[in-house]
Parts: C-alpha cells; sequence; structure tokens
C-alpha cells in the first residue's frame, strides 16, 4: 500500500492517502493482534512485520516532512534509530550472534504514537481547521509529535542498552 500511498499524496489527494494510511496501519495493528491471540509467531515475521512498518512510517513522515506537516529534526530522528536498529541487528548477525527480535514495549508506544501522528498530520492536510475536542488538529499534532519524541528516544536508548549488553556477554 506504500507505493499507492505516496502516489496519493503526490498528487495533492490527500483525502484518499489518508485513509490508505488508516486502512495500512488498522491491518497492521489487526495482524498484530490476531497473531498474538493465535499465538502465530515466527521469526521471519518477527523481523518483516516491523520492517514494513519502518517502510511505512519512512514513507508517511518522508511526505508529510515535505510539506512542513513535520520538522526536518522530527524526520532525521525517526531515521536514525530505524537506522540504529537494523544496524545493530546487521552487526550482531555479523557476528553470528543469534538474538530474538522482540520489540520493548517503548518501541510498541512509538510505533502506535507515530501512527497517531500520522493520522493528524494528514488529516491536518486534508482540513487545516478540523477540531478534536475544540482543539485545533494541527496543535494536536505538535503535542503528539513532543510525545513521539520521547518515545523515540527511550526506545532507542533501550535497543542501544540491550545491544551492549549481547555484545558484553559475548566478550
Amino acid at each position: 500500500m506504500v507505493p499507492v500511498f505516496i502516489l496519493c499524496f503526490v498528487s495533492g489527494r490527500y483525502s484518499c492517502a489518508f485513509w490508505i494510511f488508516f486502512i495500512a496501519a488498522a491491518t497492521d495493528i489487526a495482524d498484530g493482534a490476531v497473531a498474538r491471540y493465535m499465538r502465530q509467531f515466527s521469526q521471519l515475521g518477527a523481523f518483516l512485520d516491523p520492517l514494513a512498518d519502518k517502510l511505512l512510517m519512512v514513507s508517511t513522515f518522508a511526505c508529510l516532512m515535505s510539506t512542513g506537516v513535520v520538522p526536518v529534526w522530527f524526520f532525521v530522528l525517526l531515521v536514525l534509530r530505524d537506522f540504529m536498529i537494523m544496524s545493530g541487528i546487521g552487526v550482531l548477525k555479523i557476528l553470528k550472534i543469534e538474538v530474538e527480535y522482540k520489540p520493548f514495549t517503548s518501541s510498541k508506544l512509538a510505533t502506535l504514537s507515530q501512527i497517531f501522528l500520522g493520522l493528524l498530520g494528514l488529516g491536518s492536510m486534508v482540513n487545516p481547521a478540523f477540531q478534536i475536542w475544540r482543539y485545533p488538529i494541527t496543535d494536536l499534532t505538535f503535542g503528539c509529535i513532543v510525545v513521539t519524541t520521547v518515545l523515540i528516544f527511550v526506545s532507542g536508548l533501550q535497543y542501544i542498552g540491550k545491544g551492549v549488553e549481547i555484545l558484553q556477554k559475548r566478550a
């Protein structure tokens, strides 16, 4: 759905982009819930699901950054954290260290917060005057940027700590 989302966004069909993002995010959440409920886990799924999440989020926030809805520094932070995590996994693979791909709660919350931020940001593109409980969507978007930034930092620090712990055990 990511290429269709990007096509809608760059062609100025923000309402279409909003709904595609909503459907992609909702199906990702539903897929994870069903997998947990049915206890259907696989190492491949544990690797591919976050990769798909990252592709959707990076594409969405690149689009939102290009229109000024989210600041450049936020996009850079998002990409650097994801790059750090993927690089860490790559280093462990190179060192032939087997690890279980299990995300931290803060990482899941960061992804959920990114979904809300994506919805708010895209919603502000569709209707900048929209309000939720008398709060302008642009104000809510800013608040969500702050919350998401904190969660990205916390989860990033947890992944760094876990990586150091794994490497220390091997030494």
